[in-house]
């Protein structure tokens, strides 16, 4: 479930989880205003319309994400599944 979008915010920043070392993350950032910039570690800027998201995969170190039009967006983290025993 997402927060409504007047909650989202214009910089973010994302951390690998505790004990993850190998495989990174997988990191989602979603727009929520049209003719968005958003960088990341100074990197970028990914271009984005409300609605539209990319996508970055195998991140392993920290990042921060940042609006450089002070648009609204979010983002998503997600931990490769390793090792899981059942």
């Amino acid at each position: 479930m997402l927060p409504p979008v007047d909650k989202w915010g214009t910089q973010y920043f994302d951390m690998r989880w505790q004990g993850r070392t190998g495989c990174g993350d997988y990191i989602r950032v979603l727009s929520a205003e049209d003719g968005n910039q958003i960088t990341y570690n100074g990197k970028g800027p990914l271009f984005l319309n409300a609605g539209e998201f990319a996508e970055r995969d195998l991140v392993t170190d920290p990042e921060v994400y940042t609006s450089i039009n002070n648009k609204k967006f979010i983002v998503a983290q997600y931990s490769y599944l390793s090792g899981l025993q059942w």
